[in-house]
């Protein structure tokens, strides 16, 4: 039995009689007889009997009248609640990020998308590459942020800007003498091998900029010194900064926390690019509202990026 139904019988106790009812709900009086016999067989009991030229309802009836109603209601105020939300865009929405991009990521689009939406709850979690498509994949969150890589079929990759894998040292570093200008790169250039000798801070083991700074030196049979493992950019350029050790990093991450007093080199036989994505779930339908989210995100974080490289 759907809402129809519940909505028929109302009309014809609201009215009176069929012939009334049926004028009201556009369908022809036969047909509403028909569907008042089935109601009746169905529930196994009479609803309506006639007394003179009117239809009033048996004790049976009465009590169904009631539950009609207010299933009837209630179903008005779920839509009415449901536009509500709607119009006050409300919701969750759960985006997860690397452990090494939070310090910019996660202050800025906090700030950006409660500001936005003030009714919207907002979480965001810290996960590796791996977790985090595993999340999007499987509905935990909505949309992921992080290097691109090769990704489920079932997955949306949307490019936010394309990075370079960059050294990093302080100004005035002995590294600078030992830097070149070439055209096909972003950055002043620097050999590999005048970097072997020198300390690093890198991020841990299986991180994908980890797995960058280690293939330019395989590629030219050097050896890294590393000195320091964490799971941050923003630690690695305090630990330049303050330490003068060189590291490795994205050049949009030094754009993003503006540090000033630190350079940029590319480094290697060619740069190693990577590009920077959002990755949502191929899902239909999917809430107008989060579909909105998804572009606001998108687009914050392609105008910001393109502030800064």
């Amino acid at each position: 039995m759907d809402l129809k139904e519940y909505r028929y019988f109302i009309t014809i106790v609201n009215n009176g009689n069929i012939s009334k009812a049926a004028e009201k709900l556009y369908i022809s009086q036969p047909s509403l007889s028909v569907y008042l016999k089935h109601l009746e067989e169905r529930v196994g009991v009479p609803l309506l009997e006639k007394k003179g030229a009117k239809m009033v309802m048996t004790y049976e009836g009465e009590w169904f009248y009631d539950y009609a109603s207010k299933m009837v209601a209630l179903h008005e105020e779920c839509m009415n609640t449901l536009r509500s939300v709607g119009e006050e865009k409300r919701g969750l929405i759960r985006i997860g990020v690397t452990p090494s991009r939070s310090s910019y990521l996660t202050p800025f689009l906090h700030e950006a998308i409660t500001e936005a939406y003030p009714h919207v709850q907002l979480e965001i979690c810290e996960w590796n590459n791996q977790e985090l498509m595993d999340g999007v994949r499987k509905g935990e969150i909505d949309l992921a942020l992080l290097s691109s890589r090769v990704h489920p079929s079932e997955l949306n990759e949307a490019v936010i800007v394309e990075e370079e894998v960059v050294l990093v040292a302080r100004e005035g570093d002995p590294i600078d003498e030992k830097a070149i200008r070439r055209p096909e790169s972003r950055h002043p250039w620097i050999p590999v091998c005048e970097v072997s000798q020198r300390q690093l801070v890198l991020l841990t083991p299986g991180r994908s900029l980890r797995k960058a700074a280690e293939s330019m030196f395989i590629q030219d049979q050097c050896s890294a010194q590393i000195a320091y493992e964490t799971q941050s950019i923003l630690t690695c350029l305090e630990m330049v900064e303050k330490s003068g050790m060189l590291s490795f990093i994205y050049d949009s991450s030094m754009y993003m926390h503006d540090f000033r007093g630190l350079k940029m080199y590319s480094v290697g036989t060619s740069p190693i690019k990577t590009r920077f994505v959002l990755l949502s779930r191929k899902a239909a339908p999917i809430h107008p509202l989060k579909k909105e989210i998804y572009e606001y995100v998108y687009q914050i974080l392609q105008k910001r990026f393109s502030e800064t490289i």
